[in-house]
């Protein structure tokens, strides 16, 4: 077993990597979706929504909502 580990020293090495990375990654959304951000970036210049996503007051909209509406148009759109 010790003689595998040591042969496999390299992969087991980038694989413990990537599972790290993705941890992070997961975290940082998690983090994120906790602190209310969106996760589309703001770039409502280049969004087909992007009139909707800012409400009167100023404040961001549900990126959810927002994405759910896209969908509902594509959809319409298709049929």
């Amino acid at each position: 077993m010790l003689n595998w580990i040591i042969k496999n020293l390299a992969n087991i090495g980038v694989v413990a990597a990537l599972i790290v990375i993705t941890a992070l990654v997961i975290a940082r959304i998690v983090k994120n979706k906790k602190e209310g951000k969106l996760s589309c970036g703001y770039d409502c210049a280049n969004c087909p929504m992007g009139s909707n996503c800012l409400k009167k007051n100023g404040s961001k909209t549900n990126a959810h909502m927002v994405r759910s509406q896209i969908k509902k148009s594509k959809r319409q759109d298709i049929r």
